[in-house]
């Protein structure tokens, strides 16, 4: 189920199956452009939940430590 929050963004709704399984919808999956046997992340918050994928996240994160400084002189 998709429906509009109260910011313009997209809500997608999945139940807890047996043994807390949850089925990620088709356009959740599309916007993290993940598939079966890929690792998803759960970015806890001042209590929320953010849904990201690895290969997000490693992007996210290049670029956001320091470069080395070049020592050869």
């Amino acid at each position: 189920m998709s429906e509009s929050g109260p910011w313009g963004q997209k809500v997608h709704s999945a139940s807890l199956g047996p043994k807390y399984r949850v089925i990620v919808p088709k356009a959740i999956r599309e916007v993290l452009s993940v598939g079966e046997g890929d690792t998803l992340l759960f970015v806890v918050e001042n209590g929320t939940v953010q849904v990201t994928s690895r290969a997000q996240m490693i992007q996210a994160l290049q670029g956001s430590t320091p470069e080395e400084e070049d020592t050869d002189e």
